[in-house]
């Protein structure tokens, strides 16, 4: 037996419930409903393909900078929206919906600092190049990886570079170690007494 289409929704009942939707891949959909949303909820970045309805039912969403692909379009007030023509998946490491370096997706998002997004280490495109601090790509990212396939790890001291920059900002932040200098241990307590291997009494 086939399974049918899934349809999404996204709402409240009460208040209090913020709602921020930013680089996902939305595909195959029977449809996408936002209920009860406020201008506080954002809904930005994305990919929607295929999705046969798509709609914020008469609530306010606030929505931009996002693509579709033989989507119908049904949220209202949306600005730099892209209509995709044709639309191509490649295959990398981590899974099958990378895009091509020469996708209108790349750099085409809304914020001009992928850092902001939390991205600096992720990346859209099969070779592998991280958003750094580029203007962030619409869609799914995935973790920025070696010719092995495993997380980048610049400064080569066994964590990679997303798991030292936690937030993705691109910066080092209290509680994180630096991603480019293996000698950045962070807050880490160093037993010097006794020593190693010494009878205690």
């Amino acid at each position: 037996m086939g399974a049918g289409r899934v349809e999404f929704g996204l709402g409240t009942s009460g208040s209090g419930v913020t709602v921020h939707m930013r680089n996902n891949l939305a595909r195959n959909l029977q449809s996408w409903h936002f209920f009860a949303g406020t201008t506080n909820w954002t809904v930005r970045d994305n990919l929607f393909e295929s999705v046969s309805v798509l709609t914020n039912n008469g609530s306010v969403v606030q929505n931009s900078y996002n693509a579709y692909f033989n989507t119908a379009y049904g949220l209202t007030s949306g600005t730099n929206n892209t209509n995709l023509t044709s639309l191509t998946y490649q295959t990398g490491p981590l899974g099958k919906y990378y895009q091509p370096t020469n996708s209108v997706l790349i750099n085409a998002g809304s914020l001009t600092n992928a850092a902001l997004a939390g991205l600096y280490a992720f990346t859209t495109t099969t070779n592998q190049v991280n958003e750094i601090n580029s203007q962030v790509d619409i869609g799914i990212h995935y973790v920025a990886v070696n010719s092995s396939g495993q997380p980048i790890d610049t400064d080569a001291d066994g964590i990679p570079d997303y798991q030292e920059d936690a937030n993705g900002n691109g910066v080092v932040d209290s509680g994180e170690t630096d991603w480019k200098n293996a000698g950045d241990w962070g807050l880490k307590v160093l037993i010097t007494r006794p020593k190693n291997g010494s009878n205690l009494p």
